[in-house]
């Protein structure tokens, strides 16, 4: 409790410093989340109990936030790019966690908006963020049956960028499923984004043995298990 109120009064101090224009004042519904105990802790227990980069992170988290004007990124977002099934989530992991899918099948370079397709990435984890209020899910990078053409490692790294930098303590599990030998290289760039504490939580999974991390009633039946479900965009309920 002690390191969650001088994260909090570090905060204050540092806003009645002055918030750098762009991007002007914070968006009061960002501020709540200073006053979240909860909230708070996930920034500290992100930084390793880390006072200084808890607070540095919690002020990244908002400036970001304002930048990219989150809160109305349902008003942003290409529907037809969340209709396309690449980025949805659905079933859990063996922990409970609940898994964000990427289907990277889905995406051919060079033929969809790649601003368009962070939008979509942002929507999605704002949503779960929300639906699941704020416990973590795990990340599951598809690749079955890509090739050259679908790989885009640039917006791959962006998407585990946005869950290092401004969603603390929001992955249980990195799962990279059926990954092509070709891109061997590309995720050795993107572990070294993160901290040991976080690469041991990589998993790189086949059909063979994805059921030690996600039960055959929980994977979809193009992973090899027994779930039939097949992708349809619902739009959230409206408070």
């Amino acid at each position: 409790m002690e390191k969650i109120l001088e994260v909090r009064n570090t905060f204050e101090a540092k806003i009645k410093q002055g918030i750098p224009n762009p991007p002007g004042e914070f968006d009061i519904r960002d501020l709540e989340r200073v006053n979240s105990d909860k909230y708070i802790k996930r920034t500290l227990d992100h930084c390793e109990n880390n006072v200084k980069l808890a607070t540095k992170m919690l002020w990244d988290i908002l400036i970001w936030r304002k930048l990219n004007n989150v809160y109305n990124i349902k008003e942003q977002v290409n529907i037809e790019y969340l209709k396309s099934g690449m980025f949805f989530p659905h079933g859990r992991d063996k922990d409970g966690s609940l898994l964000f899918i990427t289907k990277w099948k889905l995406y051919t370079k060079g033929q969809m908006n790649v601003e368009e397709l962070k939008k979509v990435i942002i929507y999605w984890l704002e949503r779960m963020e929300k639906e699941e209020d704020g416990r973590p899910i795990s990340l599951f990078l598809d690749m079955n049956e890509c090739g050259v053409r679908n790989m885009d490692i640039d917006l791959i790294m962006y998407l585990v960028s946005l869950l290092k930098n401004y969603y603390p303590m929001f992955v249980n599990y990195s799962i990279i499923f059926q990954m092509p030998w070709i891109m061997s290289a590309g995720f050795k760039l993107i572990k070294g984004l993160f901290p040991a504490k976080a690469v041991e939580r990589f998993r790189f999974t086949n059909k063979e043995n994805l059921k030690d991390l996600v039960s055959p009633d929980q994977a979809l039946v193009c992973w090899g298990g027994n779930d039939p479900y097949v992708f349809e965009f619902v739009p959230e309920e409206t408070e």
